[in-house]
């Protein structure tokens, strides 16, 4: 990809500019091959790690950024990948299209750039599809060829025509060969890409720098003060929808970052916060001696928040239907309030109080994850 202006302006890069052409573009290049290093060497996948794998890393995940409050995640997905292809490829990207962005915008405004356009990829990406994991540079490049736009914008009538053809056409070939290959390809997270496009675009086209003799330009920390506006407005957007913040989507993002065991019918018991997997194991092996091994399956949280253990169990819509009535009938009863339902959950948490290690909270969740009960169980 071409990305110099042509012999008509070569001689507006000096020097001192070609010396230090590359140095954000490497800087941002090695911090997503550390942390790419340091995923695979604890242990995450070298080709193609799972949601499981990546989330601890930072990667976006709507129950986590959203309903948990990890309002990071947005920045950190930037630097996080799904694998050598998938960081390759956009450091590839990274190191065509970043010593131009630095040479027309200058490093303060290229960083500028990098996350405003990252963010707002995030943010897009949470709005589209919350509920998928999300990960890697590609909405800040995007948005670095927005800004390649938002330059050809404010400059064409200082450009050559030969020049401004170029540079739109070499990032014009650019996107339309993303936009379809990431079409065809299920994985690709289009909605980022596009919200970084036009976030870049926007950016790009505040932050250009005003030249000798040229038209005035809007001052950086008003440029600022918009883009954060900007961001400051999708975020609220994102926190306004309930369902973010649904127990369903907290349920999930335990689900999704918690290890697992299997016992009995199918069931699983996920353990995080402290648990360590002989602790987990040791209680899968007394949950195998309780009728909870026969449900089919099950699922079972054991977590020790705050120093305090709590095991979760979630129980559906929380009807039962083993009663009848004098007409041979089967109400459903509402496990929740049912005095011989808490009974049986109570005997179980003391079988299994012992694996647990003392007393816990028993806490029991319906299908949607919300807690609709919780029983002490003193350990005894």
């Amino acid at each position: 990809m071409d990305f110099s202006f042509g012999s008509e302006r070569k001689a507006d890069v000096s020097p001192r500019v070609k010396r230090s052409l590359v140095t954000v573009t490497t800087a941002l290049i090695a911090i997503n091959v550390l942390v790419f290093a340091a995923m695979t060497a604890s242990g995450v996948s070298f080709l193609n790690p799972t949601p499981r794998e990546v989330i601890p890393w930072g990667a976006d995940f709507g129950p986590l950024t959203i309903a948990g409050a990890q309002w990071w995640r947005m920045l950190t997905a930037c630097f996080v990948h799904f694998g050598i292809i998938h960081i390759g490829f956009n450091m590839f990207v990274l190191y065509q299209i970043g010593p131009f962005i630095e040479t027309v915008f200058g490093r303060a405004r290229y960083l500028l750039l990098y996350f405003f356009a990252g963010l707002a990829a995030s943010i897009v990406s949470l709005l589209v599809h919350p509920l998928t994991t999300s990960a890697g540079a590609s909405g800040a490049i995007f948005g670095l060829y927005g800004a390649v736009f938002g330059f050809l914008l404010m400059e064409r009538r200082s450009l050559a025509p030969g020049a401004v053809q170029s540079i739109g056409k070499s990032a014009g070939i650019f996107i339309l060969y993303n936009f379809i290959y990431g079409g065809m390809n299920g994985r690709t997270d289009l909605a980022a890409h596009i919200g970084g496009l036009i976030a870049g675009f926007v950016a790009g086209a505040l932050l250009v720098r005003r030249r000798a003799g040229g038209p005035w330009r809007v001052p950086v920390p008003a440029s600022v003060i918009v883009l954060a506006g900007i961001l400051g407005a999708g975020a609220i957007a994102l926190a306004q929808r309930p369902e973010n913040r649904s127990p369903e989507n907290a349920l999930m993002a335990t689900v999704i970052t918690s290890r697992s065991l299997s016992f009995g019918n199918e069931g699983q018991l996920l353990y995080r916060d402290g648990i360590t997997e002989a602790d987990a194991k040791k209680l899968a092996a007394a949950i195998n001696q309780t009728e909870l091994a026969q449900v089919k399956g099950a699922l079972l949280t054991l977590s020790r928040p705050a120093g305090r253990t709590t095991l979760s169990l979630v129980l559906g819509d929380g009807k039962s239907n083993d009663k009848t009535d004098a007409n041979n009938q089967s109400p459903q009863t509402d496990l929740w309030n049912d005095p011989d339902a808490i009974k049986a959950f109570t005997d179980i948490g003391h079988q299994l109080a012992p694996a647990v290690g003392g007393p816990f909270d028993l806490v029991l969740l319906d299908g949607d994850g919300v807690p609709r009960r919780t029983v002490n169980i003193s350990g005894m």
